[in-house]
């Protein structure tokens, strides 16, 4: 019975093509890169560089994410700025964010670039930063980010915003 049922995962996987080798997956058991797809099963390398065998009736029932259909790679990150800004500062330096950033070898600026104030945080005056890479892969990505970073840097030191940090005031009284 198991026999059968992973011959019709297989070749449901096949008919389907939800993946192919060399695929970035992730399903609720495990996130790697497909190495095989066979009659019984399928070999998943973890990003732990173990190989995970999974039957492929299992395949077959199970939620797949393929990664490596993403057009395009989403970035999400706050910015937390000290409570000594102003709100003049922030409102100019939003569309500034903006249109550098769009401007870096690496961003996909037809998807749109989001720089918001969102959020009175704990500790700082949150801005929410949003864009997409050109490209998928890690090392594009990674180097990505590190030129938007860098520009991130820059811009809040030409308009006079430092970075916040957790922190407690503690206030005594006579």
């Amino acid at each position: 019975q198991d026999t059968i049922a992973n011959f019709f995962g297989s070749v449901s996987i096949i008919l389907d093509r939800p993946f192919i080798v060399g695929d970035w997956i992730k399903t609720p058991s495990v996130e790697g890169n497909v190495e095989a797809i066979g009659f019984r099963s399928t070999r998943v390398r973890t990003f732990n560089k173990t190989v995970v065998t999974i039957p492929n009736s299992i395949m077959a029932k199970e939620t797949i994410e393929n990664f490596s259909k993403m057009p395009v790679r989403k970035v999400t990150q706050t910015l937390g700025f000290t409570y000594d800004s102003t709100p003049e500062q922030l409102d100019a330096v939003l569309p500034v964010f903006r249109e550098r950033i769009g401007e870096i070898e690496g961003v996909s600026a037809k998807e749109g670039i989001v720089a918001e104030f969102v959020e009175f945080g704990a500790s700082s005056l949150d801005v929410q930063i949003v864009y997409y890479t050109r490209q998928i892969d890690y090392a594009f990505f990674i180097a990505t980010k590190r030129r938007v970073n860098l520009e991130i840097m820059r811009i809040a030191q030409e308009n006079g915003l430092s970075f916040a940090f957790p922190s407690v005031s503690v206030y005594t009284e006579k």
